[in-house]
């Protein structure tokens, strides 16, 4: 009975300690990544979940943008060059990517593509083609637009590194940038984005961008202000009164070329009803059924003379319209 005894016991055993290794590894708590993931994965849930967020293939902000430039003030005591706020409407297409942006009252052009350059906007007078790092630049900004930034940051090309006890995740970006992510923790919602990032003449520059003022924006959450500091001082904060997402996009090339002669003309005094002569220069005069819509509103019951010439290539290469026109004023 004793040898029956110790045998029953024996075996209890045999089934127990497998069972105590499993409950143990089961209430073994999540590692740092983890943590900073579910947090990852939370901040995308407060905000419409990670399937909407994905499916954000364009946006629209118009608004408010006040910069400020770094180490550019007037006297050497003012680490700031102080600008004004000022009208601003951005358009993302993250699909290509690209971007454009109107500035000022005038709506003053810049155009970024990842694909086919870019070019901005001189003072309402001249196009001057996007440089390298500019581009470079700007699809920095669009990868981490708070729209998109948990889709690549929950993604395969981004490493969620840990959690600290104040519940900030540390995870390096698909840029190889090492972000520092808060979220508010009533709303799970992302508060503040901390990084380094080179900076000439600086080097190496200590950058936060904070977000507030969240709204509805198409059935996803997202912040309605921006505020960008560098080395403790504000430098940019842009002001949304309106976002939208997946809406239609211009074609955006003829849209902007007449907007930078909008903006010559009436830097001269002008009008629409001003100009006598256009002359428009197309790389591929199939694009003219694009464009006729774009020249109609613009020039409205107006009709200059007109000519239309297909050319083989402009001065860059990502270049499709040119245009030249002729005005009376005065």
């Amino acid at each position: 009975m004793q040898q029956l005894n110790f045998r029953l016991q024996h075996l209890s055993w045999i089934f127990l300690v497998p069972f105590l290794v499993l409950f143990q590894l089961n209430c073994a708590q999540p590692t740092p990544a983890e943590q900073g993931r579910q947090l990852l994965e939370h901040a995308a849930e407060a905000m419409g979940g990670l399937e909407a967020l994905s499916g954000i293939e364009n946006i629209h902000r118009e608004g408010t943008s006040q910069r400020s430039s770094l180490g550019q003030g007037h006297v050497t005591t003012e680490r700031l060059l102080l600008g004004r706020a000022s009208p601003f409407k951005q358009i993302i297409d993250f699909t290509g990517p690209r971007e454009v942006g109107l500035s000022g009252d005038r709506e003053i052009p810049t155009v970024a593509d990842w694909e086919k350059g870019g070019y901005r906007n001189v003072f309402g007078l001249a196009l001057r083609p996007l440089e390298p790092h500019q581009l470079t630049d700007y699809k920095k900004e669009w990868d981490r637009d708070i729209a998109k930034f948990l889709v690549y940051a929950l993604g395969d090309g981004s490493t969620i590194e840990g959690v600290s006890e104040d519940q900030v995740v540390a995870l390096q970006f698909i840029d190889d940038t090492t972000y520092h992510v808060s979220m508010d923790g009533s709303t799970g919602l992302i508060t503040t984005l901390e990084f380094t990032e080179d900076r000439n003449p600086y080097g190496d520059l200590a950058k936060v961008r904070t977000f507030s003022d969240y709204g509805d924006a198409g059935g996803v959450q997202l912040p309605f202000k921006e505020t960008t500091q560098e080395m403790g001082e504000v430098t940019q904060v842009r002001e949304w009164s309106s976002i939208s997402i997946n809406g239609e996009l211009p074609e955006e090339q003829f849209q902007i070329a007449i907007d930078c002669l909008d903006c010559a003309l009436r830097a001269a005094g002008g009008r629409p009803e001003h100009i006598v002569k256009v002359q428009v220069f197309l790389t591929d005069v199939n694009d003219r059924a694009k464009i006729n819509p774009i020249r109609e509103n613009y020039f409205g019951t107006h009709r200059p003379a007109s000519t239309l010439v297909e050319v083989s290539g402009l001065i860059s290469p990502e270049l499709k319209v040119e245009i030249e026109a002729e005005a009376v004023v005065g």
